[in-house]
């Protein structure tokens, strides 16, 4: 049996009715295995939401085929059991919140799907343990910053039970503080939880964190594979409009200032050690 839990084979999809209209993306070939991190980068209007939004069904493709764990999304009958499967959490909390009581939110999807009362309160109970929220589970959602407001709505998709969450630009309204928030919970859904990860993102910084990256311009995945890889070939993302982490750039910048520094680091912690060894070798 494979490991592949989603698959997009040969997807193009415009969001114009006219045959002639421009594709928001075009010929799209992608698998994901089950469990796997993946991040798909891009600028805005590169096709990263719409890749998002075919992998739970709530749009279908104009040509091709998406597979999730072997179900065609363009089977009526299989979209309930598909988007229960993928949960998608979007940019703006606000929109998927519905109640006034952090609890009675999250218990707000498994109540949808028929789960007895016993069934829920665990789920409730498990959902925001997972995203470390239930000291305030009786709180007023009102009354939460964006980044408890956001693992809220974490939580609220992770009471439905799925295999995978897709984060769509689920950071970019927070500040520093709730950016680390979620980015925190998503790690632990998917090291300590087994949960397939999609990370669509503009933040390289949050790019790093998975096992693999997808680049995408024009509606087009122009090159998949490890971070480093991606990291590495400066070209590429000179090419889309993209930068390179924070760590990245700063050794490349004191490089270039004259300074022979060794490694090329990713994130804070690699940088750090590189700079630690440069500094020790004055000692």
């Amino acid at each position: 049996m494979s490991d592949d839990f989603i698959k997009m084979e040969n997807v193009s999809f415009s969001y114009g009715a006219r045959k002639y209209e421009k594709c928001a993306i075009s010929d799209i070939n992608l698998e994901i295995k089950r469990g796997e991190f993946l991040a798909i980068v891009g600028q805005n209007g590169s096709g990263k939401s719409t890749i998002a939004k075919h992998l739970n069904a709530m749009i279908l493709p104009s040509s091709g085929k998406v597979f999730v764990d072997t179900m065609d999304t363009c089977d009526e009958n299989k979209v309930f059991e598909i988007r229960r499967a993928v949960g998608l959490v979007l940019q703006n909390p606000d929109n998927q919140i519905v109640s006034t009581i952090v609890e009675d939110d999250v218990a707000f999807g498994p109540e949808n799907l028929g789960i007895n009362p016993e069934e829920i309160k665990k789920r409730v109970y498990f959902a925001l343990k997972a995203v470390g929220m239930h000291e305030l589970k009786k709180e007023f959602v009102s009354r939460l910053s964006g980044g408890q407001k956001q693992r809220i709505a974490i939580a609220g998709i992770l009471a439905i039970n799925p295999d995978c969450m897709i984060f769509d630009e689920s950071t970019a309204m927070l500040d520093p503080c709730g950016r680390e928030e979620v980015l925190k919970t998503l790690l632990h859904l998917n090291k300590k939880q087994g949960l397939t990860i999609i990370l669509i993102t503009h933040f390289m910084e949050e790019a790093v964190l998975a096992d693999r990256i997808a680049v995408m311009k024009g509606g087009k995945i122009i090159k998949i594979g490890g971070k480093r890889e991606i990291f590495s070939d400066l070209n590429l993302l000179e090419s889309c409009h993209l930068s390179l982490p924070q760590s990245a750039r700063l050794i490349l910048s004191l490089r270039k200032n004259g300074l022979k520094i060794d490694g090329n680091p990713i994130n804070k912690t690699e940088c750090i050690d590189v700079l630690h060894r440069f500094l020790s070798s004055f000692r």
